[in-house]
């Protein structure tokens, strides 16, 4: 990651070193960090941060090696910032199991899959960047696909269709909002 002056009249600047993917780029409120999406490995590692699944990283303006944010068993899918709350709002995978004609079936015989039952879904987790307390704010089921946070964080807008399948996307998708005050 590089920072590169808008006006040309100074040299660009390396922000980070390693290939990691970086992407999703947040400034915060102040300007003094960034915070990315990226996916670092560190030999045999095994636990996040370190295990090539997706984290934020939060890096300062001057450069050097960025911070872990999060370190979600399975990686963050989506993450938007609410810099004047202070507050990060970030997406993981979850497994929601339908109840179908085939649902007997599939416990009686749990190997051989009758239909599909099951379908990767999204929840959507809070975290306090002051104190780092995390707290799940939405599982309802649905696959997030895109995700905007209000600057306040009050409010959380998504895109969200039933699964994660490019199918149930196209013609079934919605805008759902998350609104701290609604309770």
């Amino acid at each position: 990651v590089w920072v590169v002056a808008a006006d040309g009249k100074s040299r660009p600047r390396r922000l980070t070193a390693d290939r990691a993917n970086e992407r999703h780029l947040r400034w915060a409120a102040d300007g003094s960090a960034v915070f990315a999406l990226a996916n670092r490995k560190r030999g045999a590692e095994t636990k996040p941060p370190y295990d090539g699944t997706p984290q934020v990283w939060r890096g300062t303006a001057a450069g050097g090696e960025p911070d872990a944010v999060t370190r979600v068993v399975g990686g963050v899918v989506l993450y938007d910032l609410a810099p004047a709350a202070d507050a990060l709002f970030y997406t993981t995978d979850a497994t929601a199991t339908d109840a179908d004609d085939f649902t007997k079936l599939r416990e009686k015989y749990p190997k051989p899959q009758y239909g599909s039952g099951s379908r990767t879904v999204s929840e959507v987790h809070r975290l306090d960047l002051r104190t780092w307390r995390t707290e799940k704010v939405v599982a309802e089921g649905r696959y997030v696909r895109e995700l905007a946070a209000t600057p306040d964080g009050k409010r959380v807008a998504m895109i969200t269709a039933a699964d994660d399948t490019v199918i149930r996307s196209e013609g079934g998708s919605r805008v759902d909002v998350w609104d701290a005050d609604a309770g």
